[in-house]
């Protein structure tokens, strides 16, 4: 069984927007460092979004 990514669990992340997110940051491991601007500056990533996807990461 596939561990669930902690970008699963944000509301607004479908399957599109997370490969966007891994693709553009480089991987998980890359997004997990990154700060709320850099979240926000991904295509299709809203500020507000951005601010979920940081809070989740950090968990």
């Amino acid at each position: 069984m596939r561990k669930r990514s902690a970008l699963e669990d944000v509301e607004g992340i479908g399957p599109k927007r997370r490969q966007a997110l891994l693709k553009y940051m480089g991987g998980l491991q890359e997004l997990k460092k990154a700060s709320r601007e850099e979240i926000a500056k991904v295509p299709g990533i809203s500020k507000a979004l951005a601010e979920k996807i940081y809070d989740a990461l950090q968990h």
